[in-house]
């Protein structure tokens, strides 16, 4: 494409420049997806033809990032993408979003010291810096992702009052003003597999799913409870369901948790006992909720569920930005990004006496409860 499109017949300039814009965001995504499976890897900015040198050797982890990098600000400086505003295609908020979340990955300890996860590798470079400036990498993620925020363009979303419902509603639009770069899975755009019969291939076996992916009990066990303590299985066993941190209820499925029942056409609520136990003695554990629609018969013979797979949104953004400033020693910042994430989802501020290890600690467990799947 970029060797072919300045000579394409393409009558509007501002058109080829969004599409330049859009290959460049594109590129640095995938290798965005290779970077954070295996590190450093071959970067191909030419085209490879038959015959050619495959044997191409891998870059170091600190090439790899600042090609990426290059790529992301490349998509956007001229204003190629002032005026996109699909949000399945690339903007200036999808690139200054990715780019947030690449700089923390550079930033990050598993990409420095690396001699405490790989001991004896040969080649510590392909996975790490050897050098670099942590402080500057965090610097340049607040930067990125405080750019997206500047644009009062994006909201965290919040249609519904009950903070449960919304929450599980939230993945459910085709379009809202959480959304950042997305793709949307409808009855027009129809794959067979794993896209739009999402409660086919995550529901449970009672219902004709296939319940391929599934909850883990320690992440049932990291929602912490209303009050914003942590959740603790063994003490409160006896009860462990009840008084839990909102989004628990929109995301898994438990022993007694209310769904629906399928008549292959008629949808009505009721209760499930997931585990074939008593709560007590739970024997099967958890499936998933996040992502399927009650509203909707969708397994197997059913109709497909409209769906939005969300890349990015704002939530991911205010963590990025937190996580940003945590890495910058600047805890009140971060505890107010955190704390607008929390709000919205129902749980009290993280307390201002809350520093150090144990406000990372708290921003991790934010972040995984958050972003599940």
């Amino acid at each position: 494409f970029l060797s072919k499109i300045e000579t394409a017949n393409i009558p509007e300039e501002a058109l080829r420049q969004q599409f330049i814009g859009e290959v460049h965001f594109l590129r640095g995504y995938f290798y965005y997806l290779l970077m954070a499976q295996y590190g450093g890897v071959p970067l191909i900015d030419n085209v490879v033809n038959i015959g050619d040198n495959y044997n191409v050797p891998r870059n170091t982890f600190e090439e790899t990032i600042n090609f990426i990098i290059k790529d992301f600000d490349d998509a956007i400086s001229g204003d190629k993408l002032a005026n996109q505003s699909d949000k399945t295609r690339a903007t200036e908020a999808a690139v200054l979003s990715l780019k947030s979340r690449v700089l923390l990955y550079a930033a990050s300890e598993l990409h420095h010291n690396s001699v405490t996860w790989a001991p004896g590798y040969a080649h510590p470079e392909l996975i790490s810096y050897t050098g670099g400036d942590r402080a500057a990498l965090y610097q340049a993620a607040k930067d990125a992702a405080e750019a997206v925020m500047d644009m009062n363009k994006y909201s965290l979303y919040e249609g519904y009052a009950d903070p449960a419902e919304n929450f599980q509603k939230l993945f459910l639009q085709m379009s809202s003003s959480e959304q950042i770069f997305i793709y949307q899975m409808d009855k027009i755009q129809t794959y067979y597999y794993g896209t739009d019969w999402i409660a086919w291939i995550y529901g449970t076996p009672s219902y004709g799913g296939w319940s391929l992916n599934q909850v883990t009990g320690n992440l049932a066990d990291a929602f912490e409870n209303a009050d914003g303590t942590p959740f603790n299985f063994e003490a409160q066993k006896s009860d462990p369901y009840s008084n839990r941190d909102p989004r628990f209820y929109a995301t898994v499925l438990y022993n007694g948790a209310p769904w629906y029942i399928n008549s292959w056409g008629a949808l009505s609520p009721t209760n499930i006992d997931i585990a074939g136990a008593d709560g007590q003695n739970l024997s099967t554990g958890y499936y998933i909720k996040k992502f399927i629609s009650p509203g909707e018969n969708d397994y197997y013979y059913g109709t497909r569920q409209p769906q939005p797979y969300v890349h990015i949104r704002y939530a991911e953004v205010l963590l990025n930005y937190a996580e940003a400033c945590l890495g910058l020693g600047q805890e009140d910042l971060a505890r107010g990004a955190l704390n607008q994430v929390r709000e919205r989802a129902g749980m009290p501020d993280v307390p201002a006496t809350e520093t150090g290890a144990a406000l990372l600690a708290r921003y991790r467990n934010e972040r995984r409860v958050e972003l599940a799947w």
